[in-house]
């Protein structure tokens, strides 16, 4: 029998607090263990009950904080996701080792795609369901007043960029401008899909076709070279962590 990956959802907001109750409720393979609109309460629950999996945590509540609630309770919960809607706490969820940061308002995708990388066997079937091994992409785009759908196979596709007029389309063959209104909702869309990372608002990129990371700068396959926006830092560097080889090696020159 699949072990059910339990959790606890804390957030003074009740409409915040019922979306990612249902949320949870939704996925298959989670379990909602407690929920709580009072942050003190949680903490006395919570104290005193047996360790869950998951917690996810508003930052910004009254009587005490996320961040400081988080420190009290860390050990009660093998990973912690902050939800809230201001990328400022990053760092502070940092240092309170949270595993990962969903900022709102978030879809279903952004939620299965931020826990699938924590609970990669208890979750694996939602996230093929949501957003399976796709071949290609189709994206409909606007073209002198028309619309025209273009494919982009899944093995090929680099980047996303752009901005609220234009979407830039990064394959292994080709960089396509096209005017587009809905570069951020293309972008949200494929977020859902694993081995895509969001690095800012109007763009993504594949894991698959990085080369290189200098500071907030990354080096694609294809020459691309794009930066992380601040508010996706965190998340970004808690991908590279987790896939870090912990081993110091010092380059050689002239081999």
């Amino acid at each position: 029998m699949k072990k059910m990956v339990k959790c606890i959802a804390i957030d003074d907001d009740t409409v915040a607090l019922d979306s990612i109750s249902e949320y949870i409720k939704q996925c298959d393979g989670l379990s909602l263990a407690g929920r709580f609109a009072d942050p003190i309460i949680a903490l006395a629950a919570i104290t005193e009950a047996d360790p869950v999996d998951l917690i996810f945590m508003d930052v910004e509540m009254p009587n005490i904080s996320g961040i400081e609630l988080a420190s009290l309770i860390r050990h009660k919960t093998k990973h912690l996701i902050f939800t809230t809607s201001f990328s400022k706490y990053a760092l502070d969820a940092f240092n309170v080792s949270a595993d990962a940061y969903l900022l709102k308002p978030f879809t279903y995708n952004s939620f299965i795609s931020k826990i699938s990388r924590l609970f990669t066997t208890e979750i694996e079937n939602n996230h093929h369901a949501l957003a399976g091994e796709t071949e290609s992409f189709y994206i409909t785009l606007e073209m002198d007043d028309n619309l025209r759908i273009i494919r982009v196979p899944r093995k090929d596709f680099v980047a996303i960029s752009g901005d609220k007029e234009i979407i830039c389309i990064h394959s292994t063959a080709e960089s396509i401008k096209y005017k587009s209104l809905k570069t951020k909702s293309v972008v949200q869309s494929i977020s859902g899909y694993r081995g895509f990372i969001r690095i800012d608002d109007f763009s993504i990129i594949s894991e698959n076709h990085i080369c290189s990371i200098k500071g907030a700068s990354i080096l694609l396959t294809n020459g691309l070279t794009l930066k992380v926006a601040k508010s996706y830092q965190y998340d970004f560097e808690a991908f590279i962590s987790k896939n870090l080889l912990r081993t110091k090696f010092k380059a050689l020159k002239n081999i």
